[in-house]
């Protein structure tokens, strides 16, 4: 499997790096403590439950908060997630735009 690349979060873009030290692979799974590096502030993300259905990535720093459903526990499945939401907000905004 590859190495861990960089996470494109959301439609701003802010992106979840790995931490210092680590080398972490797509195919691992997502801790709770010291997910990565929120790019943007250089904070330490942690993944937080927040309901049942869902959890959250959590900047320790700037607070940044991306929920995403507890279906989504590896690395690989947290960037085809964002991917999929982020051009799915994209083509939301851009129909948004035309009408």
């Amino acid at each position: 499997m590859a190495s861990f690349r960089p996470i494109t979060l959301n439609l701003q873009g802010e992106k979840l790096r790995e931490m210092p030290g680590t080398c972490p692979r797509d195919d691992s799974v997502i801790p709770e403590k010291d997910v990565g590096i929120h790019a943007v502030c250089r904070g330490i993300c942690d993944k937080v439950p927040i309901s049942d259905t869902h959890w959250a990535l959590h900047c320790r720093r700037c607070g940044l908060r991306e929920t995403f459903p507890n279906p989504v526990v590896t690395r690989a499945q947290l960037r085809d997630f964002c991917e999929k939401a982020i051009t799915k907000e994209k083509a939301r905004q851009e129909a948004e735009v035309r009408s």
